[in-house]
C-alpha cells in the first residue's frame, strides 16, 4: 500500500504514513463518491429492476422446465438425455449467476 500524499511504501494495517505523517480517517467514515452519468440514471436503475425481474423468472422457469423437458427425453437415447440435462444444467447457472451479479451490482450503486 502507499501514501496518498507522499507515495511511500506503508503497511496495510498502518494507521500514519511512516514517512510523511499523513493520517487516515476511519474506515467507518468512509463515504462512497456519488456516482453519476448514464450508469446512474434513472433509465439505468429501470433497466436493472427489469434485469432482476427477467432473471428470476429465468431460473423459476429453467427450474421447473428443466426437469420437465429431461423427462420427456427419457424415451430418446441416453446420450441425448446426457446433453440435455448438461443444457439445462448450464442454462440455470447461467441464469442464477446473472442474478447473482444484478443483485450485488444492485447494492453496490450509491444510494440519493
Amino acid at each position: 500500500m502507499y501514501c496518498p500524499k507522499c507515495n511511500g511504501e506503508m503497511g496495510m494495517r498502518d494507521a500514519r504514513c511512516p514517512h510523511c505523517g499523513y493520517a487516515f480517517d476511519a474506515i467507518g467514515s468512509y463515504v462512497p463518491p456519488r456516482g453519476d452519468g448514464f450508469a446512474y440514471s434513472p433509465f439505468a436503475n429501470f433497466a436493472l429492476a427489469v434485469g432482476i425481474v427477467a432473471a428470476v423468472i429465468a431460473c423459476v422457469a429453467i427450474t421447473i422446465g428443466g426437469p420437465l423437458a429431461l423427462l420427456a427425453s427419457l424415451r430418446e437415447p441416453f446420450f441425448d438425455m446426457l446433453v440435455n440435462a448438461f443444457v439445462v444444467t448450464v442454462s440455470f447457472m447461467l441464469c442464477f449467476s446473472n442474478l447473482i451479479v444484478l443483485l450485488r451490482v444492485y447494492e453496490m450503486k450509491p444510494r440519493k
